[in-house]
């Protein structure tokens, strides 16, 4: 019998412990909402970089679109030659590199992050782009 007193006494909540747990969960519900939209407002941005890609020179013959909007290292190859691109969107977070050889070798081209949307880049001596990196932060 003193076992199922002590038991039933341990489940007893005392008036003043259900009152502060009452507090709690009324501000907690009551700071909900805008914690919620602080979070939701700091993973709303993120970082963005489009850029059309072209195997010919004044972004003449699209080949295709790169759209990171991840940050980090974002590195690859083109599936072949590319001569010019161009800036479709940006948030100026991203820095866009682009090498002659495969595999991010080679002599490069730095775009760096002061880009303007639409704007036609790529060299005009006949030099062929064959990788490119791009870091957003």
């Amino acid at each position: 019998m003193h076992f199922l007193e002590y038991k039933e006494s341990r489940h007893h909540i005392s008036p003043i412990l259900f009152h502060n747990l009452k507090l709690k969960s009324i501000l907690i519900i009551m700071y909900l909402p805008t914690t919620i939209a602080a979070l939701l407002a700091a993973s709303a941005h993120a970082s963005i970089l489009g850029v059309n890609t072209f195997s010919s020179t004044s972004c003449q013959a699209f080949q295709e679109n790169i759209h990171i909007t991840q940050p980090s290292h974002n590195r690859g190859n083109f599936p072949g030659g590319r001569r010019s691109f161009q800036i479709v969107e940006t948030d100026a977070d991203c820095s866009l590199i682009v090498f002659e050889g495969r595999d991010n070798t080679g002599g490069k081209l730095n775009f760096g992050n002061q880009k303007n949307k639409g704007t036609c880049w790529g060299a005009t001596d006949g030099r062929v782009y064959q990788s490119f990196d791009v870091y957003c932060a």
